[in-house]
């Protein structure tokens, strides 16, 4: 219940002035002028991308998720018993492209997964 009206209108301010402060309610992404969009992506929302074949929207997102795990390493869950994850729901890539296309994002070397002699050295790279 929220009211303008005494006691439970500060607990109620204070609250959700803490809940906004959290460190673990946003993340931030490697492009500043996204972050200022967005105001961060704030934990609990869901983000859609939305566009035409072929323009480029599984690899923006993938490189989103490559950022959030670059940019938010002390990320804190408000539960510290929990491991902080993005899900990405994809409706027409199959898990074997997005994880190729995943690894072709990070890996520094122009060389594509299937070329590596060992599976260790691509779980090193992602």
């Amino acid at each position: 219940m929220f009211s303008l009206d005494g006691e439970n209108f500060e607990n109620v301010i204070i609250d959700t002035y803490n809940k906004v402060r959290s460190p673990g309610r946003r993340m931030w992404s490697g492009m500043q002028g996204l972050n200022q969009l967005t105001g961060g992506f704030e934990n609990g929302r869901v983000y859609m991308l939305i566009g035409s074949s072929g323009v480029g929207k599984s690899i923006t997102l993938l490189n989103l998720l490559w950022q959030f795990k670059k940019y938010n390493a002390n990320h804190k869950p408000k539960d510290p018993t929990k491991i902080p994850c993005v899900v990405l729901l994809t409706m027409e890539n199959s898990l074997i492209e997005t994880i190729t296309r995943l690894f072709d994002l990070v890996n520094s070397a122009p060389m594509p997964m299937w070329k590596y002699e060992n599976v260790d050295e691509v779980i090193k790279i992602l």
